[in-house]
């Protein structure tokens, strides 16, 4: 499963950015799904992908500006500073500011949640992940059949983080999507399937002991995206007729995660 799912995030599947969450998180911090939450609520569109395309482009215009100057650490940030303050002074600017400082809050906020969280929060960030290879290991679906899982749990996920506060576990753990990170988290706090379920657990007792109350809508959108993984893609039928949606090992790890959830 590790394998499968592994080449399928490196193709990008998924309503996330695999490719580029890594990059986002260095440059903004853990807090970055906050940001592009925060941003995506007051522009009304999920910017998240957008952000993740932009990464690279804004580090090589950094990696640039060190070259052509000769910069050292102190003096970027020295430059950096200057143009950031010629640009809030600027009265047009006004808007564009007030959006990037409730973007940049929002991440600070996000941030400090997250450090709360500890050596748990990999388990609460891998929980989407957990209950997908649950799921697909209860019925392997074949490389289509994944590709269909992986898509659904993207958009499940970004429909259940668009709903969310942007400094909510919601949005800091699920605002990119389906991510490669995600993949690493799981494999890292669940090397076997027989601790698939154990991780998802803890991922919720986790919550509940630090932010009781998101507990709830933490182990629901957990049911939520193993449903959509078991509901992404028929079993059996020919060509799209006939074939079960959820077939009975699925159904059977369902009902073992919505025990465990409670």
């Amino acid at each position: 499963l590790g394998s499968m799912f592994g080449s399928l995030f490196g193709g990008g599947g998924g309503g996330g950015a695999p490719a580029s969450g890594g990059l986002l998180s260095t440059l903004l911090g853990s807090g970055s799904n906050a940001i592009g939450a925060s941003l995506s609520k007051t522009l009304g569109f999920n910017v998240a992908p957008l952000l993740a395309t932009v990464t690279p482009a804004l580090i090589g215009i950094v990696s640039k500006l060190i070259s052509a100057d000769n910069l050292d650490a102190a003096g970027l940030a020295a430059k950096l500073k200057s143009e950031q303050a010629a640009f809030a002074a600027n009265p047009a600017n006004k808007a564009t500011m007030e959006l990037v400082n409730s973007a940049v809050a929002a991440g600070d906020q996000a941030d400090a949640m997250i450090k709360s969280y500890g050596a748990d929060w990999p388990k609460v960030v891998a929980g989407p992940a957990a209950a997908l290879f649950l799921v697909a290991a209860a019925d392997p679906s074949g490389p289509i059949g994944a590709m269909k899982e992986v898509s659904a749990v993207g958009d499940k996920l970004l429909e259940l983080a668009k709903g969310a506060a942007p400094t909510s576990v919601m949005a800091a753990a699920f605002g990119s999507g389906m991510t490669m990170d995600m993949l690493h988290q799981v494999k890292a706090v669940a090397p076997t399937k027989d601790k698939l379920l154990d991780s998802i657990k803890a991922a919720a007792a986790a919550v509940s002991a630090k932010s009781p109350n998101e507990a709830r809508a933490y182990k629901d959108a957990i049911y939520a995206v193993a449903e959509a993984a078991a509901k992404a893609s028929k079993d059996g039928g020919f060509l799209g007729f006939g074939g079960t949606l959820v077939s009975k090992d699925e159904q059977a790890a369902l009902d073992t995660l919505k025990a465990a959830l409670g």
